[in-house]
């Protein structure tokens, strides 16, 4: 069973969610809240670590029609600079439509959501997206 981390990049937040290759199915992590990209850098080679995560799915952000966009070079330089602090595999999953799926369905729920959880539910949907193509 390989444990694997699902990321969803943001401006101030990261979401985060864990899954396993064995079952396929991922769970929302409380999202990193950061103002630079380097204040994730030792908290997530933390959860590495304590989670033997083996694996980070990135996703990556496209224009609707599957081209790049600036948001695609931003993932890009966060994947660059995530590789220079972790001897894991990095690899990248289609995120289009993830956060308007999330955002749909809790507009359907009275349920309101903690600063950052649209993230790691988005991250959830991406790692579960990736895990399916495993499979």
């Amino acid at each position: 069973m390989a444990k694997i981390l699902g990321l969803d990049l943001g401006e101030k937040k990261i979401g985060l969610a864990i899954g396993d290759s064995d079952h396929g199915f991922a769970f929302a992590r409380p999202a990193l809240l950061v103002d630079h990209w380097a204040e994730a850098w030792p908290v997530l080679k933390q959860l590495v670590q304590d989670e033997g995560i083996t694996t980070i799915v990135l996703g990556w952000p496209t224009s609707t029609d599957g081209t790049p966009s600036d948001q695609t070079q931003r993932a890009e330089e966060f994947r660059t600079a995530l590789a220079a602090h972790l001897a894991i595999p990095i690899v990248t999953h289609d995120e289009r439509f993830t956060t308007q799926a999330v955002q749909r369905e809790q507009s359907q729920s009275a349920r309101t959501l903690d600063r950052g959880m649209e993230d790691s539910l988005a991250a959830q949907l991406i790692l579960e997206s990736y895990l399916q193509t495993q499979r």
